[in-house]
């Protein structure tokens, strides 16, 4: 694939903090044809599937997703067909994602920049954005 065709969709740091801190970036494509090759050493299964689809088998417990990639797959759900992903993509831009970890009622959450409660923990101020993670379903909330 050329890289020239790839779209930037996100841009993932994780939590101050971790022995292995890991940035993430995801990225849209038309699909080329052909075989689909995996890096070995990278990833051990591949298959194509609606983000809806792959949500609802990780909220039964089918599956097991990284934050960033549910976040990403909750943000491309609804959209129609690949051609729209693009589209939303190029419209959007990259998004950038800086993540802290707090514990809420339920158990653990991810915040990013545009959660009340990201940079002052006692924050009662209505604004969210976090993924709260304490039991499946996980639960995503974005406002303001």
């Amino acid at each position: 694939m050329d890289p020239a065709n790839l779209v930037g969709l996100s841009c993932w740091d994780p939590p101050p903090g971790l022995a292995l801190r890991i940035r993430t970036w995801f990225f849209l494509a038309s699909d080329p044809g052909g075989d689909l090759t995996l890096a070995p050493d990278e990833a051990v299964t591949a298959e194509w599937v609606q983000p809806e689809a792959m949500l609802a088998r990780h909220g039964r417990g089918e599956v097991t997703l990284y934050p960033p990639t549910w976040v990403t797959l909750h943000e491309l759900a609804g959209q129609p067909d690949a051609e729209a992903m693009l589209g939303f993509a190029r419209v959007a831009g990259i998004h950038r994602f800086e993540t802290v970890a707090r514990r809420g009622g339920d158990g653990p959450m991810l915040l990013w920049q545009a959660d009340a409660a990201y940079e002052d923990e006692g924050s009662g101020a209505a604004a969210r954005h976090r993924l709260e993670l304490g039991s499946l379903p996980w639960i995503y909330t974005r406002t303001g």
